[in-house]
């Protein structure tokens, strides 16, 4: 249960790094960064909990 808990931070940490270096590149408005943002807050706290529903 640890491990996947960590497994999933670790990707979602990626994934939020990944949003803010593509954010030098962007070209069209700045408010896609934070929409980018925040849906890949809300996944990562998504998942984990359907995952626990699921288990118990």
């Amino acid at each position: 249960m640890i491990l996947g808990a960590v497994s999933i931070a670790v990707l979602s940490f990626l994934g939020f790094d990944g949003i803010s270096m593509l954010a030098e590149e962007n070209k069209q408005e700045s408010r896609q960064i934070g929409r980018a943002m925040v849906a890949a807050l809300l996944l990562a706290g998504a998942v984990p909990r359907s995952v626990g529903r699921r288990q118990g």
